[in-house]
């Protein structure tokens, strides 16, 4: 499978979901194209110039997979650079079927592969390697890639015909972690389901005509008791490499694939060995622990993000860094939003899943034991994949160990058992510590102080505004309220108390600042009485320029805390009859005060 093309398609799906959208294209139309073009043009030409110095076929391997990575910083520069995207938005019909942005940028990401395997046939048939005319040779790559593609494109525009549809409740549904969910689920059991038939049609895959060796293929998976929907040629690289595959998870989508090339130079005893390591991958359900592994890291992604990303916020680092972000170029800080989301799955993919594949590969390897007893139909086998399909059996790869690697180990086996039960509980130790890792990372927001976080992050988004506003000589009454509102819910009383201070510096006559001030000091323990005479000239300021029942029962509260009852009860009826609709808190405060007035009368 090309695992490494999968995952560039993933990282480049992220380049067009993360580039920003303008409200006006930098360039017209016409230096678009030429730009597009002029870029293009020097593509094509750093692919010949770097292709035509490979001087072995696996030098022109390694280079091809560094042109189709490299492919990926067009991309950027098409979407970053020159705001595709943003021309894309002004089309009517984007706004209504948004995955159309998602399908241009696949189609400009593709036409650059393709750039590179159009020159490299060329280099191909240098090294007098048969691989057809040029146009096969590109249509055998495309085809590779066309099942990462195709499912993700389908399930794009279902999900916007599903938003077309005259129901009120889909958005909300489908934004919902539920909705998140399910919709995951039935992305999943889609793949499942539907995937193979399309990888079948899509590789151009027949069925093995009958014959002596189907009928020994099918005799050898009826003795295993593995069922399947079909056995298949698959002309895989115009059927020049020697490999085999299980497709599809469900036995009535499961696809045993074969190439020619083991067809046509195997000994039937081979063909069982590499078969043998078919019918490991569905013994121990290798593919579906590999769909385990992508929706574990959909879930504790989607667990962690939202507490990492509100930790962030609450930090006082934070504001700092967002506000050099917003004075960098939107096309910088788009990216930059976007590379820690490439590096957790280049982690994850590349290294953690790299790690399990290539162990399961291992394992499924060792099955020959099981089933033939010894290694050395397999040792043969390998070999032969080797020097049939020119791979050096030095040449490893990030999901499978090279193929020395591999005959080493059947050896060591074969001479000591113990170390196959060895192997078995290596992966079986590594796969408990994965599954207590993602129980234990998607358990961890239910312990973390996130409502605190959340307050603290609110409080460095308001200052972030405000700063942002006071950088544009703009200034508002109102967002000053209410991050000292946000300090306060937070015990955070001095830094609330300066920023009302500064409020009102900057806003003298504004009546809610000076209440909401004069409520600070009337009601904090910490209120010294100079702050409590202070809150009470502040409190009836804001009454004559505001005379509300709210700001009443401020002035009544300052009137209390200075030991003034009398006028305290005289303002809070004041209070009840300008703001009856608050009567019964009002009323609670004159309880208070007439408690207060009794007791003190008493004392007298």
């Amino acid at each position: 499978m090309p695992y490494s093309q999968i995952l560039t398609l993933i990282i480049a799906l992220l380049v067009i979901a993360g580039a920003p959208e303008q409200p006006k294209p930098n360039f017209s139309f016409l230096e678009l194209a030429i730009y597009f073009l002029a870029i293009l043009l020097i593509w094509i030409f750093i692919s010949k110039i770097f292709i035509s110095t490979a001087k072995n076929i696996i030098s022109l391997q390694k280079r091809i997979k560094r042109l189709e990575i490299s492919s990926l910083f067009l991309l950027f520069i098409d979407f970053y650079v020159l705001n595709l995207k943003t021309y894309l938005f002004h089309l009517h019909f984007v706004k209504i079927f948004s995955s159309f942005i998602d399908i241009v940028g696949l189609a400009i990401y593709c036409l650059y592969l393709i750039v590179v395997w159009i020159v490299s046939w060329s280099q191909y048939r240098r090294f007098n390697i048969d691989i057809g005319t040029r146009k096969q040779f590109v249509l055998d790559e495309f085809r590779i890639i066309l099942p990462a593609i195709i499912p993700y494109i389908l399930i794009s525009l279902l999900l916007d015909f599903i938003l077309l549809l005259p129901i009120s409740w889909q958005n909300s549904f489908i934004n919902k972690p539920i909705g998140e969910i399910i919709s995951f689920s039935l992305f999943l059991l889609l793949i499942i389901f539907l995937l193979p038939p399309i990888v079948k049609w899509l590789w151009g895959c027949k069925r093995l005509p009958n014959g002596i060796v189907r009928q020994k293929i099918e005799d050898f998976f009826k003795k295993q008791n593995i069922s399947f929907s079909e056995i298949l040629i698959w002309p895989f690289a115009g059927g020049r490499i020697c490999t085999a595959a299980v497709l599809g998870i469900a036995p009535c989508t499961r696809y045993i694939l074969l190439t020619p090339c083991i067809i046509e130079n195997f000994t039937q005893e081979e063909i069982e060995a590499i078969l043998s390591h078919e019918i490991a991958h569905i013994y121990y359900k290798h593919l579906l622990i590999y769909f385990f592994f992508i929706a574990a890291y959909a879930f504790v992604l989607y667990r962690a993000f939202d507490p990492l990303w509100i930790w962030f916020l609450s930090q006082p680092f934070s504001i700092d860094i967002l506000l050099k972000i917003q004075d960098t170029p939107q096309t910088l800080s788009s990216f930059l939003t976007v590379v820690p989301l490439m590096f957790l799955i280049l982690i994850y993919f590349r290294y953690l899943m790299g790690y399990f594949m290539r162990n399961f590969e291992r394992q499924a390897d060792l099955f020959c034991f099981r089933v033939q007893g010894h290694p050395w139909h397999m040792i043969s086998a390998l070999k032969k994949v080797a020097w049939l399909s020119g791979i050096p059996e030095e040449q490893p790869s990030w999901h499978h160990f090279s193929i020395k690697e591999r005959i080493d180990f059947l050896v060591k086996c074969s001479n000591n058992i113990y170390l196959i039960h060895k192997h078995t509980k290596k992966i079986l130790t590594s796969i408990t510590i994965f599954l207590l890792c993602c129980i234990l990372l998607s358990s961890l927001p239910n312990f973390l102080p996130i409502k605190n976080w959340r307050t603290n992050a609110n409080i460095n988004l308001v200052e972030l505004y405000l700063k942002q506003l006071s950088n544009k000589g703009k200034q508002e009454p109102e967002f000053y309220i209410a991050l000292a509102q946000l300090l306060v819910q937070a015990g955070r009383y001095k830094q609330a108390e300066k920023v009302y201070e500064k409020a009102l510096k900057l806003f003298p006559t504004n009546p809610d600042i000076m209440n909401n001030l004069a409520w600070l000091l009337a009601t904090s323990d910490n209120s010294t009485p100079l702050q409590k005479k202070k809150a009470l000239l502040l409190a009836l300021k804001a009454t004559k320029l505001k005379p509300k029942g709210y700001i009443l029962d401020t002035l009544a509260q300052c009137f209390y805390v200075n030991g003034f009852y009398k006028k305290a009860i005289v303002v809070e009826l004041k209070a009840i009859k300008i703001d009856p609709y608050n009567k019964s808190y009002y009323q609670r405060q004159l309880k208070k005060f007439l408690l207060a007035l009794n007791n003190r009368n008493k004392t007298q």
